[in-house]
């Protein structure tokens, strides 16, 4: 996939810009689910073939439908990750930058981290964004499983305190995001088909927010995230077990009619 030059795409792309904020160090993370990816998405098999889809490729399928999805690029790197179309700024001009994104965008999707730059970014975003603009993409991941999860959300809970004005949610469980209503109020949401959606009486012209619509299309891609692992495995050796098992069934019919 070739990289469009971020000016030339906000050019021909009317809609406000959706901004996607993470550290670089979270470049690489994998989708939480992995190895199902290639059962999940044939979109994660056409593009990468057995490879899972990482964690921006995922939001990017999700979101890039509703604008122009753009990210501050990591100058050290030579080719820019799959996902969303990158600005490239020097050292001394991305904070000025990141708030000029800030001001112009439909939508902001944060992926949680630890650095500095996050932290300052996420402050950035609560000055001047909206609640309903901000989306936290909470990726994750360990051998520990959900404890594992938990100590990694309890630690940017931690961080995150002195700076928002509410405090998340204590027990993270199987929540993949956070969206905020009015007064920046965090709520949890686990991407399943019963997971309620914000509900707002101020729609605009009685339409859904960016944010609901956003939610939705990532309830979507990250669906299975919430499948119990014994349950996603035992899927996968169903499906591998097939062809032997009718090799057994053609085997058996063949000796019987011949028998």
């Amino acid at each position: 996939m070739m990289a469009v030059k971020a000016a030339s795409l906000i050019e021909e792309d009317s809609r406000p810009p959706i901004i996607y904020l993470r550290s670089f160090s979270e470049d690489e993370k994998f989708a939480p689910q992995r190895g199902l990816a290639l059962l999940r998405s044939k979109r994660a098999i056409r593009l990468q073939g057995l490879t899972p889809a990482s964690y921006e490729e995922q939001v990017s399928f999700a979101l890039k439908r509703f604008g122009p999805l753009i990210a501050i690029g990591n100058p050290k790197k030579g080719l820019p990750e799959l996902g969303a179309t990158r600005i490239y700024v020097n050292d001394d001009a991305w904070q000025q930058r990141v708030q000029e994104l800030i001001a112009t965008a439909g939508l902001i999707f944060m992926q949680a981290g630890k650095s500095d730059g996050f932290i300052w970014e996420l402050q950035q975003v609560l000055m001047r964004a909206k609640p309903h603009q901000l989306i936290l993409g909470l990726p994750f991941v360990g051998k520990g499983g959900e404890k594992t999860r938990q100590a990694h959300y309890d630690d940017f809970r931690s961080r995150s305190r002195s700076i928002l004005p509410k405090d998340l949610p204590e027990r993270l469980g199987e929540a993949q995001f956070v969206y905020f209503k009015e007064g920046w109020s965090p709520h949890l949401f686990i991407p399943n088909k019963s997971a309620p959606l914000p509900d707002y009486s101020e729609r605009i012209n009685s339409k859904p927010t960016l944010q609901i619509e956003a939610l939705k299309a990532l309830r979507s891609e990250f669906l299975l995230v919430s499948t119990p692992y014994w349950f996603r495995w035992m899927i996968i050796m169903t499906i591998l077990a097939l062809p032997a098992l009718l090799l057994v069934l053609v085997v058996f019919i063949d000796h019987w009619l011949n028998g």
